[in-house]
Order: C-alpha cells, then sequence, then structure tokens
C-alpha cells in the first residue's frame, strides 16, 4: 500500500479540488500536481545529481545508512528515502530466510522473491487480502511492513480505528519464535495509531524517531519529544517524522 502519488492520483485530487473546494484548495492542487509532473520529468537527472553528492547519509542507533533515491516516487524528496534504505539492510541480513511484506512497497524499486501482501493493490505475486484476515499454516523469520499500518482501518469504508491493533496482533502470531517484525509509520497522518506508538503500546523492543529536519529531504534520528507534534503533508512533502519499530517474538 502507498500514497506516493501518481499523476493520475495527483489530477484526480485537483479535480476533486474543482469541483468541490475553494480557491486556495485548488491553487494547492494545481501547485501539487504542476510540482508532481515538473519532478517526473526531471527524475533521472535529479538521482544522478543525488547519488553524486557527497555525505548521502543518516545515522540510527549508531548504524549509517545511505540515502535511497529512485525515480520511482521521487525518493529525494520523502521518508521512501529513509524507509527503503533500512529495509534493503534489514533483507540483505536475514537473506534465505522465510519473509513477509504487508503492504506491496519493495516491488516498486526491487524484484521481491518473498510473500507480499496487500489489500488492494495489483500484481504479479501480491495476494490481497486483507492483513487483519490473513491466515496461513507458514512462520516467518522476518515481517516488515512500510508505511502500511497507517492506513489501517483508517481508509476503509467504515472508519475502525482498533483494527491496526488487531492487525498488529494477526501479525506477531505470523512470526516464528525469534522472529522479527520490522515497521515504518510516518507520523502525523493516523492520531490513533501515533498515540499508541509514542505509549509503546505494541512493546516494540526497539523504537526510534526519525524527523526531517531540512527540504533537502536530510533526516536525522531524535527524541520521541521532537516528533510529537508532527503533521504529515505540511511544509515538506509526505512526513515529516518517521518512526521505525522492531519487535521480536
Amino acid at each position: 500500500m502507498h500514497r506516493y502519488h501518481s499523476s493520475r492520483n495527483k489530477l484526480r485530487r485537483l479535480k476533486y479540488h474543482f469541483g468541490h473546494g475553494g480557491l486556495s484548495q485548488v491553487s494547492r492542487a494545481l501547485i501539487a500536481f504542476i510540482k508532481f509532473k515538473f519532478r517526473s520529468f526531471f527524475a533521472p537527472v535529479y538521482v544522478y545529481i543525488k547519488k553524486t553528492l557527497p555525505d548521502q547519509t543518516f545515522s540510527i542507533a549508531g548504524n549509517e545508512y545511505r540515502y535511497f533515491y529512485h525515480e520511482k516516487n521521487h525518493t529525494w524528496t520523502n521518508e521512501r528515502a529513509v524507509e527503503i534504505a533500512v529495509i534493503l539492510k534489514f533483507l540483505k541480513d536475514i537473506k534465505g530466510k522465510k519473509i513477509l511484506e504487508v503492504g506491496a512497497v519493495m516491488g516498486h524499486y526491487i524484484r521481491p522473491d518473498w510473500e507480499i501482501i496487500d489489500k488492494f493493490e495489483v500484481g504479479p505475486g501480491i495476494q490481497n487480502i486483507d492483513i487483519e484476515d490473513f491466515t496461513t499454516d507458514e512462520r516467518y523469520d522476518l515481517i516488515f511492513s512500510i508505511s502500511t499500518l497507517e492506513h489501517v482501518g483508517l481508509d476503509d469504508e467504515i472508519p475502525d480505528p482498533y483494527k491496526v491493533v488487531r492487525a498488529h496482533d494477526n501479525i506477531m502470531n505470523l512470526l516464528k519464535s525469534g522472529g522479527i517484525f520490522l515497521l515504518t509509520v510516518p507520523l502525523g497522518y493516523n492520531g490513533f495509531l501515533d498515540q499508541l506508538i509514542y505509549a509503546n503500546a505494541f512493546n516494540h523492543g526497539s523504537r526510534y524517531f526519525i524527523r526531517k529536519i531540512t527540504r533537502s529531504n536530510r533526516w536525522k534520528e531524535v527524541e520521541k519529544a521532537r516528533v510529537i507534534n508532527a503533521n504529515y503533508g505540511g511544509r515538506y512533502d509526505g512526513a515529516e517524522a518517521l518512526y521505525i519499530g522492531i519487535v521480536q517474538r
């Protein structure tokens, strides 16, 4: 599951605001659409420049990662640059193990050789099923989810905020003993989930808060207090703060 953000979605939003919104909403949607088209046209140039610049790294818990730059979804502008970098390292370290991805994201950037479930997205190898309802006799060494749990229950036809709790419980039941669940959540998108994260209601053993500190998409690990009032889709594209949680069964 992902919201970044096809030209079709931008155009749909623009048409909606023309019919239902005020002048300011139409203006913002039009600017977003033009910006997206401009970036898409020059994406290969942006990616090449970003990859050749020095010091394109960030640190989490003392570990250094290189920002992930890709034309798809303009990762040089948003949290994907961090999320994908972290997941790639985990995948490398756990190669050859049983893996499940919840929310079809990584397939936009690399060829997946693991199981994928996504309620909405259609594509090769993707099982279209709700994570709350997913059952299997398999148990996994690693389950990961990139910017997906914030949608669970929130974007349904009938909103159900507690659905994300049931989904998390189901994911934990799908792990082998000693298996790991790794998730990323853009803070500010789902306020109910944010509060659960701040309270560590899921008992994640490792918790990291990362904040966007520049418009050029530089990120820094910070204390929880620095992200509690984070917005989504405000002054920056996408998230201005990100949560990364790791829990072992």
